[in-house]
């Protein structure tokens, strides 16, 4: 728990560090590329699959993903992001409310998936242009749900409440 919280704390001190730099030194993007398709690790893209946003206006972006945490079992999430700071050309920190898959339940021994498990995560995170169309979302998502007590007479066992997330993204 406490290895945890310490890289949570790190990734959210360079995140701050890295908006500090590019909101001081890059001008305002011209071009807005409304729709972003992307695949990934993480809650937005359920598990380990696929999303596509639509970015609103310049401030709000909705947001559903689709994957597969384990075979036989689907992945999804549903939400939005916002957009707190202005418009920077390659840098723009984000944060998020999704509902979907948060987790999974596993058997101890051979680590195969009984079952997943649904609820609301939060995150703040960034996306990062490296040209005008591809940009890496990186991503921590806090939730309250837990695993359910028991899953086919299997016992689950501690509840993880951080999540990474990191994907890619073409922009259209």
């Amino acid at each position: 728990m406490k290895k945890t919280q310490f890289v949570a704390t790190i990734i959210a001190i360079s995140s701050i560090f890295i908006c500090a730099i590019a909101w001081a030194d890059e001008p305002p993007q011209e071009r807005v590329e409304r729709f972003r398709s992307g695949f990934g690790l993480g809650v937005p893209y359920g598990v380990i699959g696929a999303n596509l946003s639509f970015q609103i206006n310049d401030l709000l972006e909705v947001n559903a993903g689709l994957g597969t945490p384990g075979e036989g079992f689907l992945g999804w999430a549903i939400g939005g992001r916002i957009y707190p700071f202005p418009k920077l050309k390659r840098f723009r920190p984000r944060l998020s409310a999704l509902y979907g898959v948060v987790g999974v339940v596993t058997n101890n021994s051979n680590d195969d998936i009984l079952d997943v498990y649904e609820g609301p995560a939060f995150g703040v995170g960034f996306i990062w242009k490296f040209f005008r169309r591809h940009s890496i979302d990186i991503d921590i998502f806090y939730t309250t749900e837990e695993p359910p007590e028991r899953v086919n007479g299997f016992k689950t066992g501690e509840k993880n409440e951080y999540f990474f997330a990191l994907g890619y993204g073409f922009h259209f």
